[in-house]
Parts: C-alpha cells; sequence; structure tokens
C-alpha cells in the first residue's frame, strides 16, 4: 500500500470534490487501495479510477512534472508516459484534477 493512501482517503471519501472550471462537484462513495469510485449524477454516470492512478497525479504535482497551467491532454501526455497504466485510464482528468485539488488542500501534501 502506498505511504499516501492513508491521507487520501481521508481527503476524499464521503466528500463532494469541486472540479476546476464548470462549477461542478464529484462525490467520491468509495476508495480502497485498488480503486476510486464516483457517483453518478445529472450530466454522467459513475466513474472509477485506479487508486496508483490518482496517485500518480498528485505526486506529478507535488514533483513539477506538471503544473496547474497545463492542458489535461498535456498532463494525461505527461503522466501517462511514465505511468504503469493505461493512458485510458487518465482520462477521467477532471475527477483527476479534483482529487489532486483535495489532497492539496486537505493539508496532507
Amino acid at each position: 500500500m502506498h505511504k499516501k493512501y492513508p491521507d487520501l482517503v481521508k481527503a476524499i471519501l464521503d466528500k463532494s470534490l469541486s472540479e476546476k472550471k464548470k462549477n461542478k462537484t464529484y462525490h467520491c462513495s468509495h476508495i480502497d487501495q485498488f480503486c476510486i469510485i464516483f457517483e453518478a449524477d445529472e450530466a454522467g454516470g459513475k466513474a472509477i479510477i485506479p487508486t496508483e492512478v490518482a496517485i500518480e497525479w498528485i505526486e506529478a504535482f507535488e514533483t513539477g512534472l506538471v503544473y496547474d497551467n497545463y492542458t489535461s491532454n498535456e498532463r494525461v501526455k505527461e503522466i501517462g508516459a511514465r505511468s504503469q497504466w493505461s493512458n485510458y485510464c487518465h482520462g477521467f482528468t477532471s475527477h483527476l484534477d479534483a482529487i489532486v485539488r483535495a489532497y492539496q488542500n486537505s493539508g496532507t501534501s
């Protein structure tokens, strides 16, 4: 289990995470060492993201691999190139951005 996992759980489980640009929120209903699940809303269905991918995104911001001004495509390109996961798993960029922000705002980073 990754050392960031306990802090990640505290930062997002049963919380509504704000999306960056669209004034949208995503509700995290489940997290374990394998996956993070977001509930469906009026705009779309449920989303599932590998927990390792979320941690890769957090670490990419912490190490300066990517920055807030990068586009979604630039982030996927940079993070995905170093990931063991398929770029498809990095496709929920707004959810991943919300996870990163929630983690950073929780004071655990």
